[in-house]
């Protein structure tokens, strides 16, 4: 008869969780206590609470180091002490001094990307490399460069070999920028018959890991969405239908000033972001949550 199980230790439990914030901030470069919550207590009610309780053990530790933002408010971020426990127990990629010297450039920028870094992990089973990975060099890159230079993703996602570039849109991106973004997206997306020609292969360490076969617009404002359809006509629509109708796609979401993440508004492809924008009234139709 096997031995009943005994109730866990909660100072163990409270070490699990110490280690899964460090990891998250060691991935991510910078969190909230709000998103520390999220990522490591997804289903609690208290999760915010449970967050501000580790976090001030692990900074009263000299693991975690508090910083503010320049929008107001508090980042955390991964301590020299933080970095140390994490390699030893294995991670050797995490640097020594962990991220005390970290610039908190774009900070909205970078909440949106890991607030949706974050809603991609919850409960799935995807391979999500955040912004600051991609930025360390730790994630896949194209084995190809584009107009003669590597580009990068703000993040990767993939599934089974099969990636999402994500490019996220929050300030205002000149005319010429959001072009070369929608004619980059569809130098990826185009169909390639020949193997050896095509361009959305991924590899790391030297060896073929997946391609990308998603791209992915995450818009701040509707002014975002309608400045990506603006770029989807200049480079021709109708070309994009061709290539790639539902690979392309468009997603508004909502970021508070106070940096409150308020998830997913709505999200269109290439052919429903035609009917919407392009019907035959001239007015826009569809999902009104789009541009609103």
């Amino acid at each position: 008869m096997d031995a009943p199980l005994q109730p866990r230790d909660g100072r163990e439990i409270a070490a699990e969780h110490d280690t899964q914030v460090l990891r998250g901030l060691a991935r991510f470069g910078w969190l909230s206590a709000r998103q520390i919550g999220r990522l490591v207590w997804p289903n609690a009610s208290q999760a915010q609470r449970m967050s501000q309780r580790a976090l001030r053990r692990l900074v009263g530790e000299g693991a975690v180091l508090r910083r503010p933002l320049p929008t107001g408010g508090v980042a955390y971020v991964l301590g020299q002490r933080g970095a140390r426990r994490l390699r030893d127990a294995g991670h050797d990629s995490i640097n020594v001094r962990g991220y005390r010297d970290l610039r908190f450039n774009a900070p909205v920028h970078r909440s949106i990307c890991n607030d949706y870094a974050i809603d991609r992990l919850i409960g799935t089973e995807l391979e999500v490399h955040t912004e600051m990975e991609i930025q360390r060099g730790a994630a896949p890159t194209l084995h190809l460069p584009f107009e003669g230079r590597p580009r990068i993703p703000d993040l990767l996602i993939g599934q089974d070999g099969d990636y999402e570039w994500i490019e996220v849109e929050r300030a205002s991106k000149s005319r010429s920028r959001l072009d070369k973004l929608v004619a980059f997206a569809d130098y990826l997306l185009a169909p390639e018959p020949n193997e050896a020609l095509q361009t959305n292969l991924l590899v790391r360490g030297g060896q073929f890991v997946g391609h990308v076969g998603r791209f992915r617009f995450v818009c701040h404002s509707g002014a975002n969405v309608r400045a990506c359809w603006r770029a989807f006509e200049r480079h021709g629509h109708e070309r994009l239908l061709d290539h790639c109708p539902h690979d392309l796609v468009v997603e508004r979401v909502h970021m508070s000033t106070g940096l409150v993440w308020g998830g997913s508004v709505g999200e269109g492809s290439v052919s429903e972001l035609v009917r919407h924008f392009a019907g035959e009234d001239g007015e826009e139709s569809g999902d009104a949550r789009l541009t609103s």
